[in-house]
C-alpha cells in the first residue's frame, strides 16, 4: 500500500474494503463495488424501489430480478444504444423520464452523481458497460444479504447499510 489517505473516513472505507475482499462471508469479487454514496443508499433501500425490483410481487428480491431491473435502468440510461454509459448519459439519469419512472426522483438524482459513476466504473475508463452496472448492483445485493445468494426480504433490503 503506497497510497496516503487523507482522512480517517477514507482509511476506514479502505480497511473495510480490504476485509471484505478477503472475507468469504461477503464473497464479493470487488468489494469497492459495494460502497455506495449516502444519497444512493438512502434512495435505493426503500420499499418503493424494492417493489419495483420485485418483478413477481412475492415480497423478496432475487438476483435474477435484480439483474432484470438494473438491465432496464441501464437501457433507459443508454440513450445512444451503444452499450456504454458515458458521463453525459450517466448524469442525465437525474432528468431521464424512463429512469425516474422505473424508480423515483430521489433515486435517479442519487444514481446520476459522478461519484456513483466512478464507483460503478470498475475498469476506470470513464464509461460504464452493462456488465459493470449490473455487477456493481449485484455486489450491493451481496452486501445487503451478508453474502447470501438467496433472495432478500424487506428487512434485509431496507435495513442493510452500505459502508461509506
Amino acid at each position: 500500500m503506497n497510497k496516503t489517505y487523507r482522512n480517517a473516513g477514507t482509511q476506514a472505507v479502505f480497511a473495510w474494503a480490504m476485509a471484505c475482499a478477503s472475507s468469504q462471508a461477503f464473497a464479493l469479487q470487488n468489494a469497492r463495488d459495494a460502497i455506495a454514496t449516502a444519497a444512493y443508499e438512502k434512495n435505493m433501500r426503500t420499499l418503493s424501489i424494492m417493489q419495483k425490483v420485485d418483478a413477481d410481487g412475492d415480497h423478496v428480491v432475487t438476483r435474477e430480478e435484480l439483474d432484470g431491473y438494473f438491465g432496464k435502468v441501464f437501457d433507459a440510461l443508454d440513450r445512444n444504444h451503444d452499450g456504454l454509459l458515458d458521463r453525459k448519459e450517466w448524469v442525465g439519469a437525474r432528468r431521464e423520464p424512463d429512469v425516474i419512472s422505473l424508480s423515483n426522483g430521489g433515486y435517479a438524482r442519487a444514481l446520476g452523481s459522478l461519484r456513483m459513476m466512478k464507483i460503478v466504473d470498475a475498469n476506470a475508463d470513464q464509461k460504464v458497460g452493462r456488465r459493470e452496472f449490473v455487477d456493481a448492483h449485484q455486489a450491493m445485493y451481496s452486501y445487503m444479504g451478508a453474502g447470501s445468494d438467496g433472495p432478500l426480504d424487506a428487512q434485509h433490503w431496507v435495513l442493510a447499510h452500505f459502508p461509506h
